[in-house]
């Protein structure tokens, strides 16, 4: 189905996760000032889900097309970041972390990407970084041990599957 049978007004519509941050949220007032239906999908937001399970976020994704019947954008610019040593870092909050900053935005492209290719338009953005302001201390710190790996990961995946979705 193309834009035009949709009808040349219909809204677009942007899920941004991470949206309650200052990053996401100034991504929020971006997009809501350009006219897009902001949806955000977080804990604690309009779509509630939990980013480091598979369930909850497809989930939220099912649930925001049943509710709007489409996704044009996504920007994923939640991040779960734990400040340990390498050490300290065990098992489970690798993965937790993995899950939320590598496999999260895998899912919800998953979700979006059909129908961003049938309107043959649409967006998909992932906000990286390697470091991080701590108010504290007064100054940009590097990220811990176990979130660093992610963005190289997520900025590989992100490059492939470009070329794949295009037309």
């Amino acid at each position: 189905m193309s834009v035009a049978a949709e009808g040349a007004g219909a809204q677009r519509v942007a899920a941004v996760t991470g949206g309650a941050g200052a990053i996401g949220g100034a991504i929020v007032a971006a997009l809501e000032a350009s006219g897009h239906r902001v949806v955000v999908i977080d804990r604690n937001a309009e779509i509630s889900v939990d980013l480091t399970d598979e369930a909850s976020t497809r989930g939220g994704a099912a649930e925001l097309l049943d509710r709007y019947g489409r996704c044009d954008v996504l920007v994923h610019a939640a991040a779960a970041f734990d400040a340990l040593s390498l050490a300290d870092i065990d098992a489970a909050t690798w993965r937790r972390v993995q899950a939320a900053n590598v496999e999260s935005p895998l899912w919800l492209a998953q979700a979006f990407t059909p129908g961003l290719a049938q309107r043959g338009c649409g967006r998909i953005v992932f906000i990286a970084s390697d470091t991080f302001w701590d108010p504290r201390l007064r100054r940009w710190c590097p990220t811990s041990p176990a979130r660093s790996p992610w963005s190289g990961s997520r900025d590989l995946w992100r490059v492939r599957s470009a070329r794949t979705a295009s037309p």
